[in-house]
C-alpha cells in the first residue's frame, strides 16, 4: 500500500510539471486512436470520466463523441467510492460536484453500469501490463466490478510507470492508449 501512495504522489508531481503544449498534443494523438479504436466505433453507449486539472482534458472528446452520435455517461461521486453514471447530451449537463469535479446535473438519468459498452478510464499513472493507479478513492475500482464494460485506460505517456503495485481488488484494462501506444490486453 505504501508503495502505492509513493507512486501516486511521485506521479502527481509530475504530472504538473508537464508542459501545456505537450499536454495538448498528447491528448489530441489520444483522442485520435480512441476515435480509431473499434469497440468506440462499436459502441453504443460510452463511459467518460471528466478531467481535472493535471488529467487528460476530455471535455473535447466527450463533445466530439456526443457530436458523433455516441450516447455518453459520466460519472458523479457520492462518498468516499461511492459513484454511480448519468446520461449527459452535451456540457451544458455538467457542473462543479461535491469533489470540485464537473459532474452530470441531478435531473440527468442514471445509467446501469451493465448498459455501458465502453468505459474512459482515467489514471494518475498505469503500466505496459495493463495496470492503473488512481487517486485512491477506491471508486473506478468498485465500479468497474459492477460492469462487463470494455475498459480502455488513457495516459499520457510521460506518466508511464514500470509497474503498477496491485492487489486483488485492481482490475487490469482491456487497453491502454498513449498518444504513442494503443495496446490490447488479454484480460477480461
Amino acid at each position: 500500500m505504501t508503495d502505492k501512495k509513493l507512486i501516486r504522489k511521485e506521479q502527481l508531481a509530475k504530472a504538473t510539471q508537464l508542459s501545456q503544449a505537450y499536454c495538448q498534443e498528447a491528448d489530441q494523438q489520444i483522442f485520435k486512436h480512441v476515435h480509431q479504436h473499434a469497440k468506440i466505433k462499436e459502441a453504443k453507449m460510452i463511459f467518460c470520466y471528466v478531467g481535472m486539472a493535471n488529467e487528460i482534458n476530455t471535455q473535447q472528446l466527450i463533445e466530439e463523441l456526443l457530436a458523433s452520435g455516441k450516447r455518453i455517461c459520466v460519472p458523479k461521486c457520492y462518498k468516499l467510492g461511492v459513484m454511480d453514471a448519468f446520461e449527459i447530451h452535451s456540457l451544458a449537463d455538467l457542473e462543479p460536484g461535491k469533489y470540485d469535479i464537473l459532474e452530470p446535473k441531478a435531473e440527468m438519468n442514471k445509467i446501469e453500469p451493465t448498459d455501458i459498452d465502453v468505459g474512459l478510464i482515467p489514471c494518475v499513472t498505469a503500466d505496459l501490463n495493463g495496470y492503473r493507479l488512481g487517486y485512491g478513492g477506491g471508486f473506478y475500482d468498485r465500479y468497474l466490478n459492477r460492469s462487463g464494460m470494455y475498459r480502455l485506460l488513457m495516459c499520457r505517456k510521460e506518466l508511464l510507470v514500470d509497474n503498477v503495485p496491485r492487489e486483488s481488488h485492481d482490475l487490469p484494462v482491456n487497453c491502454l492508449v498513449t498518444e504513442e501506444l494503443v495496446k490490447e490486453f488479454s484480460q477480461t
